[in-house]
C-alpha cells in the first residue's frame, strides 16, 4: 500500500509543479503578445506618415510651380490679372421655406415638462 501513495504524491507534486510553471509563464506571454500588437499599429502608423509625408512633399514641390500658383490665386482668392474681369455669380435664394412646428405654448409647468420628456423620446 506504501507504493501507490508514494506514486500519487509524486503525480501530485509534478503536477502542481507543471502548474506552477505554466502559471508562471502565462504573464510573460501575454505582455509579448501585447507588445506584438503596440509595434504591428506603430508600423502601420508609420506607414500611414510616410505616406501622408511623400503628398505633403508633392505639394510642397507643386507650390513652387509659378503657373500653380496663379491658379490658386485666381481660384481661391478670386484675382484677376490688369485688364481682365471678373464675374462673380450669386446663388438663387431657396425657393420653399420650411417652418419648424411649434408645441402649443402652456403655462402648466407640469404640461410643459411632460411635452419635453416627450420630445426627447420621438
Amino acid at each position: 500500500m506504501k507504493r501507490p501513495l508514494k506514486l500519487r504524491f509524486r503525480l501530485g507534486l509534478l503536477a502542481a509543479l507543471a502548474a506552477a510553471l505554466a502559471l508562471t509563464a502565462i504573464a510573460p506571454a501575454r505582455q509579448a503578445i501585447s507588445q506584438q500588437e503596440r509595434i504591428h499599429a506603430q508600423e502601420r502608423k508609420l506607414k500611414e506618415l510616410g505616406i501622408k509625408n511623400a503628398e505633403l512633399t508633392a505639394r510642397l514641390e507643386r507650390l513652387g510651380d509659378v503657373e500653380y500658383m496663379e491658379l490658386l490665386a485666381r481660384d481661391q482668392l478670386g484675382l484677376v490679372r490688369p485688364g481682365e474681369v471678373s464675374f462673380v455669380v450669386v446663388p438663387a435664394p431657396p425657393t420653399s421655406t420650411t417652418t419648424v412646428q411649434q408645441l402649443p405654448a402652456s403655462k402648466n409647468p407640469a404640461q410643459r415638462a411632460w411635452r419635453w420628456i416627450r420630445s426627447l423620446f420621438s
